[in-house]
């Protein structure tokens, strides 16, 4: 099932590159293209299932229900490591589909479809990893193991690729 869940996921992000390189705007080539989605790979890998990481681990400290496991979310630590086995596929495939599709102007809407898209990619990613009885109890793990840690660290990393949106460089910055 993992197999054909990577096979899926990597047909579809293959599918979308090559559907922005066939209709890609006027005065970019096919290399620039490639150049960031290869750049937005690596920029959503090395970020992607750390920040992940960080998501789960609010969400087991929270589960927790009593201030006895607030202890507990420094060892989360240790985690970061293992992040990568988990989350990095779904960060290396969401990654080169955000650097694809790299926009000439960055807003909220440019931040966001990423994170979906990661969220959906690490829920993906997780299914294969699931009981065997495809029941709807699964897919509630699977939205917290993956989804939601997806959909966040796939916004955090769409910003650092894609900059500050033109409004919010516009503001100035507060006195300090």
């Amino acid at each position: 099932m993992l197999l054909l869940t990577v096979g899926v996921l990597t047909a579809l992000s293959l599918a979308a590159l090559l559907w922005r390189i066939w209709r890609r705007p006027a005065g970019k080539t096919a290399g620039d293209i490639l150049r960031g989605a290869a750049g937005g790979a690596g920029l959503f890998l090395a970020l992607g299932p750390p920040a992940g990481t960080v998501v789960f681990a609010l969400f087991v400290t929270i589960a927790g229900h009593d201030l006895d496991s607030l202890k507990n979310l420094p060892m989360m630590i240790f985690m970061v490591p293992y992040s990568y086995l988990f989350g990095g596929v779904p960060a290396l495939l969401c990654g080169g589909v955000a650097g694809a599709f790299r926009p000439a102007r960055a807003s909220w809407r440019s931040y966001c479809w990423p994170g979906l898209l990661g969220g959906l990619y690490a829920s993906g990613f997780q299914l294969g990893f699931a009981s065997r009885d495809y029941s709807w109890s699964d897919l509630t793990g699977l939205l917290v193991i993956g989804g939601i840690p997806g959909l966040v660290s796939g916004v955090a990393c769409a910003r650092v690729l894609y900059g500050k949106s033109p409004v919010a460089a516009a503001e100035p910055d507060a006195p300090t």
